[in-house]
């Protein structure tokens, strides 16, 4: 995928047992991949690895530190992400088809800088985005709502800074964060 993406969406399906995962373009494209429990762990990796490689936390020598630090930096990236904007249903083109793929397989070239991450099916095409630091929080935030309402248990641990700050009554008011929107 070449085209910029405009939007993310991710939602539980209790009958198929999977995340499913929508990313549109600018250009009213829409990419739709469904995560299974073991596809959606093997992501959280890939995504945290990438969390902890940021400069400000890798240097640092305790691990209270690092997670002190970590926790600010994802309540300061989370700041700048729309959770409120309601998904685009405007689309004019689903190069995976209307019902979507299974992801397969995962690719992800991880730098200090930024994340390149590929998600393809067992055959075909797939979604291939590149994330900064921001994105890559945004999008873990996503995930692990998604996968606290699938009661999946992963383990997964999302903290930020933003205890009692008004994160909470946005989820409360929208009852989850689901979708975000990229400036």
């Amino acid at each position: 995928m070449a085209n910029e993406l405009h939007q993310m969406q991710m939602s539980y399906h209790a009958e198929e047992d999977r995340l499913l995962l929508k990313a549109s373009t600018r250009e009213r494209a829409e990419f739709r991949i469904w995560l299974t429990r073991a596809y959606t762990l093997l992501l959280w990796e890939k995504l945290n690895e990438f969390l902890k490689l940021d400069p400000d936390v890798s240097a640092l020598s305790t691990e209270e530190e690092k997670s002190a630090v970590l926790a600010y930096k994802k309540h300061e990236a989370l700041k700048n992400v729309d959770f409120t904007t309601v998904y685009s249903e405007q689309i004019d083109n689903y190069p995976l088809g209307t019902e979507g793929v299974l992801a397969y397989s995962l690719s992800a070239a991880v730098s200090a800088d930024g994340a390149h991450i590929e998600i393809k099916p067992r055959d075909g095409l797939g979604l291939n985005f590149t994330m900064d630091r921001g994105m890559n929080n945004a999008f873990c935030k996503m995930l692990y709502d998604a996968v606290n309402r699938a009661d999946w248990d992963l383990g997964f641990e999302y903290e930020d800074s933003s205890t009692g700050s008004g994160l909470e009554a946005a989820v409360a008011e929208s009852e989850s964060i689901d979708r975000m929107k990229m400036n």
